[in-house]
């Protein structure tokens, strides 16, 4: 395990680069109008918002010229710079997002759709997501730090075999004994599980945690490693220690040659994590879907699935399935916290909702990120949910289904050959019982425009 040091307000270390002046506060929660985004800060209407960070392109990609971007540590420090002049909001989560970037290496946040060639080279870059409540106790600004814990390298990758590196299980008994010699400044928010590219001869010394754009090519295998990442607000130690609870879904067909495997659907997942959490005495941090590979011992052999295992290799040339697992962060804390009733969980996915039909030569077209937040802040709003976290996760799409998007799927995998489309949803997590709303009292829902140019029968 190798640990990143603690932050002094921002979990990195200090940066030369300019920082771009934060935005306004109005800018970051959504006006009642799907053309705008931005509603006055005195309205406390809202009951959950995001603003995103993501990094400035300090150098673009050429011939002979590599394209770099600022470290994540620079992105934090623009949101606590946020913060600090929004002392009226309170941090409710946080978590790392992946955006593609395009030909002249800008980002746009708010896109809901991405194209993935089979062939072609992409760059992938990493912001941050920050999530956020008015604030409900006195005090504040809210500022935050985080810490980076890499698995240790067993083994160096070679030319016939992969590294080995140590299991979740082992770096989070790792991580625990160093935060019980070294405390978290603070009480923490976020424990996510962050998938990160593995460079250079395959070993831990590949491994830049803080590197926030990396290169993907649709030819060749590529490596990736899971680490941890803790997101924090500063303040009084709460000594905290912390476990994981993983919920898989249940193999319903392992599938074959002209067949997919298939799984139950993820509200069953949500189900059992609900059971088990009414059945301990646990205190629930936050709850995330974690994409982990699948693989077989033979061609005709079982399914193997393995939520401890840190790395895992997606294939250049071939599919690579995924299996979409619910972790479950529980904290332990050292100091006294008023009891609280076990978490009753439930969600509910929210997708951009479909301009247009798409075709074989063209992907159909969906309502940007802020527009989906509009509709949420609305039905929260109607429903009067109990927010208990929110998270941002893709959805692959297929042209034969007319790219409708099937929120309860989860098995699904990625090409090395065709083209992926994928579109950007947004789970928000329930603390107890809904009933879901009359669409009279919700925001229309745009008809959808027909551009196929090839008729499906």
């Amino acid at each position: 395990m190798e640990l990143d040091g603690f932050a002094s307000g921002s979990g990195g270390a200090a940066s030369s680069a300019a920082t771009v002046p934060p935005p306004s506060y109005e800018e970051a929660v959504p006006l009642r109008s799907l053309e705008n985004t931005a509603e006055s800060s005195s309205d406390r209407s809202y009951v959950l918002m995001f603003r995103d960070f993501f990094p400035a392109c300090l150098q673009r990609g050429g011939f002979l010229k590599e394209i770099i971007y600022e470290r994540f540590n620079v992105v934090m420090d623009r949101a606590n710079e946020w913060l600090r002049i929004n002392p009226s909001v309170e941090v409710k989560s946080c978590e790392s997002l992946e955006k593609k970037a395009d030909q002249n290496s800008q980002v746009d946040p708010n896109e809901s759709t991405r194209y993935e060639s089979g062939k072609a080279p992409q760059y992938m870059v990493r912001g941050l997501r920050l999530w956020f409540c008015p604030r409900r106790s006195p005090g504040g600004p809210d500022q935050l730090g985080y810490i980076n814990c890499v698995p240790a390298c067993l083994r160096k990758g070679g030319w016939l075999h992969y590294p080995e590196f140590e299991t979740m299980g082992v770096t989070l008994a790792n991580l625990n004994r160093f935060l019980r010699e070294r405390p978290i400044p603070g009480h923490i928010v976020t424990v996510e599980t962050q998938d990160i590219k593995v460079y250079g001869n395959w070993s831990a010394k590949g491994v830049d945690p803080d590197q926030s754009c990396w290169y993907e090519s649709g030819k060749a295998h590529k490596l990736f490693l899971f680490i941890v990442r803790i997101f924090y607000v500063i303040g009084q130690p709460h000594y905290e220690q912390i476990d994981m609870a993983d919920f898989v879904p249940e193999v319903l067909g392992k599938g074959g040659m002209f067949s997919e495997p298939t799984a139950e659907p993820f509200s069953a997942v949500v189900a059992k994590a609900h059971n088990w959490i009414q059945g301990h005495n646990v205190r629930v941090s936050n709850v995330q879907t974690v994409d982990v590979k699948i693989r077989r011992e033979s061609f005709s052999g079982p399914l193997v699935i393995d939520a401890q295992k840190s790395s895992y290799t997606e294939y250049g040339k071939a599919n690579t399935y995924f299996i979409r697992i619910l972790r479950v962060i529980l904290l332990q804390s050292g100091v006294s916290i008023p009891p609280t009733p076990p978490l009753t969980l439930t969600y509910r996915t929210f997708v951009p909702c479909q301009l247009t039909t798409g075709g074989a030569l063209i992907m159909a077209q969906y309502e940007d990120q802020k527009q989906t937040m509009f509709r949420i802040m609305a039905w929260l709003r109607t429903t009067g949910a109990v927010v208990f976290g929110a998270e941002t996760f893709e959805i692959k799409l297929w042209y034969y289904d007319r790219f409708a998007a099937n929120i309860e799927r989860t098995i699904y995998y990625e090409s090395g050959k065709a083209a992926d489309y994928f579109v950007t949803a947004i789970r928000v997590y329930i603390n107890g019982s809904y009933r879901e709303p009359s669409a009279e009292l919700l925001p229309s829902v745009p008809e959808i425009r027909n551009d196929d140019c090839c008729l499906i029968l």
